[in-house]
């Protein structure tokens, strides 16, 4: 089983009240993060979350060098699950929009 197909599966919500969402490309890390950790804030802002810890230092931790960090997601289940699902979406929209300004412009 490749990597990314590995995180497919963990990445899916499981109903707990702590869940790890990992990233397997380096960009995904940079936008969920955002600017000065911004876009993780927000994300640590929904109702029932009561942290997002950023765990992104795969320089130094041992991993192999296609994991790229992951976040640490705390909260009451559903709202962890919801979050889950909304960090999937977003980092699929960044990817689009990159795809379109990179490969479809005329």
């Amino acid at each position: 089983m490749d990597i990314q197909t590995h995180n497919d599966i963990f990445n899916k919500p499981n109903g707990k009240t702590s869940q790890t969402f990992y990233f397997t490309k380096p960009y995904e890390a940079k936008h969920a993060i955002g600017v000065k950790h911004c876009k993780r804030m927000e994300f640590e802002s929904r109702e029932g979350i009561s942290s997002v810890d950023s765990l992104c230092d795969h320089y130094s931790s041992g991993h192999p060098p296609n994991y790229y960090g992951r976040f640490i997601i705390s909260g009451k289940a559903s709202a962890v699950d919801n979050l889950m699902i909304e960090i999937k979406e977003w980092l699929e929209k960044c990817q689009g929009i990159h795809i379109n300004n990179t490969y479809l412009k005329f």
